[in-house]
This record gives structure tokens, sequence and C-alpha cells, in this order.
């Protein structure tokens, strides 16, 4: 069976998003994913993992208030091309939010929880069973980072000093930083760039 980080990124690709009707994007991703992305953070909580969950969880938010936005202009309907193009952005901002979380949920499945409890497990069985494992690439190198971030090292080493992104505590080519908050920097760096896109639309959109 599939992991649900290759289920996600699977109905990222095949979701219709303009389908509207009864069913709407935000209770589809819920009845096929919600149920599961709650059992991972309870345990990545239960194994000290804070942060991750936390990066996990407003992922998760970001997505669904996106699927919220799409179903609600479907909803309402397209009043016209300018609306259209922004409803397109959107659905393309949603698939890439949910391919951040199945790489999320990846490296919490395979790197930080050893082995999901299956359905008939109570949590008391999960707690007694499972120990802590620290994951294996929780951190990565500043020359890595920069490269998914598209900024230099020096840039990187900055933002780290800042508390921006997360590191290891040391210094030097010692540094390094956590791979779920580069991930987290570099997802709100994308939604930045896609409201400078849709102002950018509009405004060409009102000179037409």
């Amino acid at each position: 069976m599939d992991s649900a980080a290759k289920r996600l990124k699977k109905w990222a690709q095949i979701n219709d998003f303009y389908a509207g009707g009864l069913l709407t994007n935000e209770l589809k991703f819920n009845q096929q994913f919600g149920r599961h992305i709650r059992k991972v953070t309870l345990q990545l909580d239960y194994h000290g993992q804070n942060i991750i969950a936390a990066q996990i969880q407003k992922s998760l938010n970001c997505l669904l208030d996106k699927c919220r936005k799409i179903d609600g202009v479907c909803h309402a309907g397209c009043r016209d091309q300018e609306q259209l193009l922004e409803l397109d952005f959107i659905r393309n901002r949603a698939v890439g939010l949910a391919n951040a979380l199945a790489e999320l949920l990846e490296m919490a499945e395979t790197n930080v929880i050893p082995t999901l409890p299956t359905e008939d497990r109570t949590e008391a069985t999960t707690k007694q069973t499972q120990k802590r494992i620290p994951p294996k690439d929780k951190w990565i190198t500043c020359a890595r980072a920069a490269g998914l971030l598209g900024v230099s090292k020096s840039t990187v080493s900055r933002w780290a000093k800042k508390g921006k992104l997360s590191d290891n505590g040391q210094k030097g080519r010692k540094r390094k930083v956590s791979k779920t908050s580069v991930l987290l920097v570099k997802q709100g760096r994308e939604d930045e760039d896609l409201i400078h896109d849709v102002e950018e639309l509009r405004a060409d959109a009102r000179r037409f």
C-alpha cells in the first residue's frame, strides 16, 4: 500500500479542484487525509518533535485555506477573466502546498516515527511500544538550504542567527539548519511571490 505522502501527491495531481458540487475540496481532503494527519501530529508531539508537528499543521492550514478559497469562488462563479486567472494561481498554489505537506509527512513517517500504529492499536499500546528515534535528515548543510531557497549561504547563516531558520547551534562549516524550517520559509516566500504575481495580473487586466 502506498504511503500517505505518495497518496497525497497523487491526490494533488488528479483532484478536480473546480468540480464543485456537494463535496468541497476541503471535505474531500479531510475525508482522505484528515484523520491520518491528526494521528501523525499527535505522535510527533509524543516523541517530542513539536517543531515538525507545528510545521505540518501550518502547511495543512495553508492548504485548507486555499481549498476554501477555491470552493468559495466555484460556488459563486467567476465574474470575469481576471478572477479566473487568480483562481488558477490559487489552484497551482494548492497543488504546491499539497506536495510540500507530503514531503513533511514523508520525513516524519520515515525518519521520526519508525512505525505508525495500526487502526486497532490504542494510544496506550502505542506509547508503550514506540521509542523515540531522532530524524536522520533533520539537519542539512547551509549550501543545500541556500539551493532550496535560492539565496546565498551567507543569507542562510544570517537567517539562522536571527532565528528565521532553526540551526544546530554550531558555527562556521559545522553549522547546519533544520530542513523543515527551510521548507517552511520556502513556502512563505512562494506565497509572497504568488501574491505579487496576482497583483501584476490584476494591473495588466485593468490596462486592457
